[in-house]
């Protein structure tokens, strides 16, 4: 056997030829070797272990995908996705749930109701306003509530996320506890010839269990389901027996699934103290005095360690029993209930906020609303529904199913959200022969939305369902999006940082004309709000200032003319631009006939004056989640659409209004949300297979934390002296070296730069006389190493792809996530 060598290391200094190979001193180099390897070796198991989460095939968010389709399996039995070659395929809506609904743009009602052991959606007109509100169906007494159960994944089962888990968190298989409490409608609420009674929202006290900065793996669900009434023989237990004693108990037990729930309401985390909230359900349900329904919450996903807590009272408490209903456990995600839940015994006795013993009752308040009978005449109500985006769509044939009666029921379909189309209900297809003969390429997005109105104030039209058949050609273009994975988050192997994400794709054939990029999107939501104001208000905004502390508006200029103002912010530009860095937009003005853009001002790549939009300070990812105006005055919040109200362009981070919309909108706050991209435009030598250029080792994906970005300095780097990153970074960079020809020269930040942490940049030392002048030389590459700045605890993946010939193809493969 060959003796290993004593591991040890000494600089051996450099090797020339005055240096002999003798044997002692191949020995120090084999000793140095040795320590070497068991120092490469400490690192493998004292480094912080990488948890990587496969998806095969890729988890796609089909609401905000389009142009794809599952591939077969390849001979390694990865499933891949691919352009789809589908050229006809059937959209069927019931309404069950709102997913293909835009709320945010539709105006029409909602309702629900139960009947004959069926559940029931339509879309309805909204009723008229006057209305009284019970609120006495409940069981709520803040001072004697003691206790919290949690609501999520059970603690006693292995925590696992599973693909299609994260697909459809209602599955049946993931072992989910959810809690529920059945409840009686009290007696007043009646539906007669001339009154509607809905159960609207119910009120809960919830907690957050975790951290208040993060988002649990899975909403809480707050939902209203049917019952089932079970007679249950009245016995006692006598000696270890149990004996009838005669008569039935009626128990009222939740039946259904939370997939045919009656209505939902969710709701995410922001907070960690304990807090009464109120739970407004997508669609009304139609009550009456007697009934019985079981209010179900449920978080299917979310680790018991971060998750919500219901609160309520113990069986412990010297409190009352609600004689309306009482408290379920279910341990399946909700397929079967079990009455009063069960001890969590392996809790503390002291840990009484988990809810240490079985709950009696959990504490709830129905607000249940009685509308006089009565729609409103004359006035037209909408129904959107949700984009369709879709290989590039020939045609569609919309049909429906409701009661129209003398109504007015028409749907219509647009290519751009702005100008509509009716549909003939005898003869419902319609199709894009003009759009194509004017684009040379059907639409890939088509918005379809109805029209309801009544002439009879005692009558509706309604829609149960809806089908739409889309007739589609082969697409150039597609975009997929995963769904957001969020891991667990705790104490131990938990999400502490992101590792890496590996998304690999193939073309076919390997030169294919294809281009595909890849980005990553965090799933917190980025909120940016701008001041929409007129000349009139600029008074409101004389405590701005610039960078250098001086006032940004010049109140001696404000004088009570309006076009006196006007004129001074036409001769005064640089205060324009100044208020729009502080999120401040004047709407246009005219003066003496011509028209001032002022704020939505921009130029084209020739120069000229055109319509501008606002610049967001993030890049947003498809679809913008909400954009709304909050007026000044007492008028009520307006919800904009996007595409109907305004277009996003995405490339360069612009929000543009529709003019007619900005021209009608009151001043105010417009408030707009969104997921931010985390980083785009990635290539597959990034986020695929590569070697690495340094150390020529085979790697794998995108190493989150750890970038290394190489910057090639142009003439614009050393005129402003600013260097951008792609990403933001984590406070301070780890290295940052000037590659100038052979020589790398080292430079320290605070020293020859500073760095603008929010706006990525690093800021060079100016160095001479000159403004431009600093360290940097025309050519140089800059070798920035660092942290990027991503605390989100869940990211998604979307890839965008083009081609050219449809002949051409790609496969986006299985991909992965890694976290540390």
């Amino acid at each position: 056997m060959v003796e290993k060598c004593k591991p040890s290391y000494k600089n051996l200094g450099s090797f020339n030829e005055q240096n002999a190979a003798t044997v002692q001193r191949m020995n120090r180099i084999c000793s140095n070797e040795e320590y070497l390897y068991q120092q490469s070796e400490k690192l493998k198991y004292l480094s912080v272990p990488a948890v990587r989460k496969r998806f095969n095939p890729v988890l796609v968010d089909e609401s905000q995908s389009y142009g794809f389709m599952m591939g077969g399996e390849d001979d390694s039995g990865d499933i891949n996705i691919c352009f789809s070659n589908i050229l006809s395929h059937l959209i069927d809506i019931d309404f069950s749930d709102l997913s293909w609904v835009d709320e945010n743009k539709s105006t029409c009602g909602f309702e629900s109701y139960y009947e004959d052991g069926v559940a029931y959606s339509k879309i309805v007109l909204p009723r008229k306003t006057a209305s009284s509100l019970n609120t006495n169906c409940k069981n709520w007494d803040l001072e004697d509530m003691n206790s919290a159960w949690y609501v999520g994944f059970d603690k006693n089962k292995p925590y696992q996320i599973r693909p299609d888990w994260i697909k459809n968190e209602f599955d049946p298989e993931i072992p989910s506890i959810c809690r529920a409490q059945t409840i009686v409608i009290p007696e007043g609420i009646v539906n007669a010839a001339n009154k509607s009674s809905f159960l609207e929202a119910v009120t809960l006290r919830i907690e957050n269990n975790g951290r208040a900065d993060s988002n649990w793996a899975s909403p809480l669900y707050v939902q209203l389901w049917p019952v089932k009434s079970v007679n249950v023989a009245k016995t006692e237990w006598r000696d270890n027996q149990n004996v009838p004693v005669g008569g039935y108990d009626t128990i009222y037990v939740p039946d259904g699934t939370p997939s045919t729930a009656l209505a939902t309401s969710i709701f995410y985390p922001d907070v960690t103290s304990p807090i009464n909230f109120t739970f407004v359900f997508d669609k009304p349900v139609r009550v009456s005095s007697g009934e019985h329904y079981a209010v179900v919450v449920l978080s299917p996903l979310s680790h018991w360690g971060h998750c919500p807590r219901i609160g309520g009272w113990g069986r412990n408490c010297n409190v009352a029993k609600d004689n309306g209903g009482d408290a379920f456990l279910s341990e399946d995600n909700g397929r079967t209930w079990i009455r009063y839940g069960k001890n969590d015994d392996s809790l503390t006795w002291d840990d009484y906020k988990f809810g240490k013993l079985t709950p009696q009752d959990f504490a709830f308040q129905a607000h249940i609303r009685t509308y006089e009978e009565g729609y409103e005449v004359n006035n037209p109500y909408y129904l959107y529904l949700n984009p369709i985006m879709d290989n590039p769509i020939k045609s569609v044939y919309v049909t429906s199913y409701g009661e129209e009666s003398n109504q007015t029921l028409v749907f219509q379909v647009s290519t751009d959200g702005k100008d509509w189309t009716d549909v003939n209900p005898r003869s419902p297809l319609v199709t894009f022969e003009d759009y194509f003969e004017e684009h040379d390429e059907y639409p890939h997005v088509v918005f379809v939305r109805a029209k309801l109105l009544s002439n009879n104030k005692n009558e509706t039209p309604s829609i149960s369902s809806v089908s739409i058949i889309v007739n589609n050609a082969l697409p150039k273009e597609m975009y997929v999006r995963s769904r957001f994975y969020n891991p667990k988050l705790t104490p131990m192997l938990g999400a502490n940082v992101w590792g890496r994400v590996y998304a690999p794709f193939e073309l076919i054939p390997s030169n294919a004309n294809v281009d595909c990029k890849v980005e990553i999107i965090q799933e917190t939501m980025s909120k940016e709000h701008f001041h929409i104001i007129t000349v009139d208000e600029l008074d409101q905004f004389l405590n701005l200032v610039d960078s250098k502390g001086e006032s940004i508006i010049d109140k001696t200029q404000l004088v009570a003319d309006s076009d006196k103002r006007a004129e001074y912010l036409i001769d005064n530009p640089s205060v324009i631009l100044k208020l729009k860095k502080c999120n401040v937009y004047v709407k246009p003005y005219t003066l003496k006939n011509v028209e001032y853009l002022l704020s939505f001002e921009d130029f084209d790549n020739e120069g000229n004056s055109i319509f501008g939009g606002l610049k967001l300070s993030n890049s947003p990812a498809y679809p913008i989640q909400e954009c709304i105006i909050q007026p000044l005055g007492n008028q009520k919040v307006q919800s904009l659409g996007e595409w109907y109200d305004y277009d996003m362009d995405y490339d360069n981070d612009t929000l543009t209004l529709v003019r007619e919309v900005l021209d009608e909108m009151p001043i105010g706050t417009l408030s707009i949300a969104y997921n931010k991209v985390f980083i785009q435009d990635l290539t597959l030598n990034e986020v695929g297979d590569r070697i690495d250029d340094e150390t020529g080792l085979k790697e794998q994906g995108l190493i989150l934390d750890y970038f290394k970005e190489e910057i090639l300095i142009t003439a614009s780097e050393l005129e402003t002296r600013r260097v951008p990153l792609r990403v933001v970074p984590v406070d301070p960079l780890r290295e940052v070296t000037i590659l100038r020809g052979d020589d790398e020269i080292i430079v320290y930040e605070d020293s020859e730069f500073t760095v603008d942490y929010a706006a990525k940049e690093l800021i060079f030392r100016n160095t001479g006389v000159n403004a431009e002048e600093s360290i940097l030389k025309l050519n140089d590459v800059l070798k920035v190493v660092y942290t990027p700045n991503i605390d989100d605890t869940g990211i998604a993946i979307g890839y965008t792809v083009k081609r050219e010939d449809l002949n051409h193809q790609i496969r986006i493969k299985p991909n992965y996530i890694e976290y540390k």
